[in-house]
């Protein structure tokens, strides 16, 4: 006797919501037939919102039913068997689409993505993408618009002020995001501030120190600074509160600033100039960065940049108390003071 196949049902019910999302936002979906899937079910031809291409094309699997999510704990399941090596050679974007279902209707209530090239990099031994339902990855008619079709392009999501304060609500993925939008982008609202350095405090995970003293640093006017309309704009109001908030910075604060330097690197534009923009407008940094560079227990690349920094910033501090920094045996130190006593100050750039 024949049976209908469920899995083949549900597996159509879940290419028909991907096409009819993609059609529905000015985009194409071109479907592969099941005879000739190896692992993707159709492309998604992207096109821009005067129905223009972008030259932009992404494989698509889907994956529908109870069998690939679990509600309570807000996961999807992508199984990966013996796929691996076909998706990491496509040439192009793959994705992978879950499919959660309305039991009661029986049909597809929403839907949440991922990119599986990213996770099978970052996982090489999985055997299933495991991923979060979250804010930014909801595949719908309101959200491909916003968040998918710019993030597959690897590009900022397309949300206002109020969205990027929702997407701190969300998942660590969305907090991520939503950071990194109100830091670049929010630059001049008061409250992005408020929210940033309420985590900051917190020391939320979620707080990347690269980008957040880095978005920090536009605060002060510095003439290395690359300045692009509509992002890191602030306003006089945000400017004053982040500078109050950098002046009160402690010991520990520097240390986090310190933090982001990579291999003692210090040249316009880089991350080494940023901590020192930073560390400069520190009340009594001085003293806070001597402290540094003499506590032996602190990270010895940390006291090395630390005694460079003061060095460039304040040459006579650092002379009034070469004795004590001397003890310290650092490797910079002879140098240092070779170039003061050579030129009468210390070039850091």
């Amino acid at each position: 006797m024949v049976y209908l196949n469920e899995d083949i049902k549900l597996g159509k019910k879940g290419v028909n919501y991907v096409t009819t999302i993609v059609d529905e936002c000015m985009c194409s979906f071109h479907k592969i037939e099941q005879e000739n899937d190896v692992g993707i079910d159709g492309q998604i031809e992207l096109f821009d919102e005067r129905r223009l291409p972008i030259g932009k094309l992404i494989s698509v699997q889907v994956k529908t039913g109870r069998s690939y999510y679990d509600l309570d704990k807000d996961e999807c399941y992508i199984p990966i068997g013996t796929h691996r090596e076909y998706w990491m050679k496509i040439e192009m974007p793959v994705i992978g689409v879950v499919c959660v279902m309305d039991e009661k209707y029986e049909s597809v209530k929403t839907a949440f993505w991922v990119d599986i090239k990213e996770y099978l990099l970052k996982n090489p031994t999985a055997s299933r993408v495991k991923f979060n339902m979250s804010i930014h990855n909801e595949l719908s008619k309101e959200k491909f618009r916003k968040y998918f079709f710019f993030l597959v392009c690897e590009k900022a999501p397309c949300i206002d002020f109020n969205e990027a304060l929702l997407l701190l609500g969300g998942s660590t993925v969305d907090k991520a995001l939503a950071m990194d939008m109100l830091l670049i982008f929010f630059s001049q609202k008061l409250k992005t501030w408020e929210k940033a350095f309420e985590l900051y405090d917190k020391r939320d995970a979620i707080v990347d120190y690269a980008n957040f003293m880095d978005a920090i640093s536009y605060a002060y006017y510095h003439p290395d600074h690359w300045l692009t309309e509509g992002r890191h704009e602030f306003s006089e109001e945000s400017k004053k509160y982040v500078q109050q908030k950098v002046k009160m910075f402690s010991k520990e604060d520097i240390i986090n600033v310190l933090s982001i330097i990579e291999e003692h690197y210090f040249d316009r534009g880089s991350l080494g100039q940023i901590a020192e923009i930073i560390i400069k407008n520190v009340s009594d940094s001085e003293s806070k960065l001597l402290h540094i560079i003499l506590n032996s227990e602190i990270d010895e690349d940390m006291r090395y940049d630390a005694e460079l920094i003061l060095a460039y910033q304040n040459k006579e501090y650092y002379m009034q108390n070469i004795k004590e920094i001397t003890c310290m045996d650092s490797e910079c130190t002879e140098l240092i003071v070779k170039y003061i006593n050579d030129f009468g100050y210390f070039d850091l750039y």
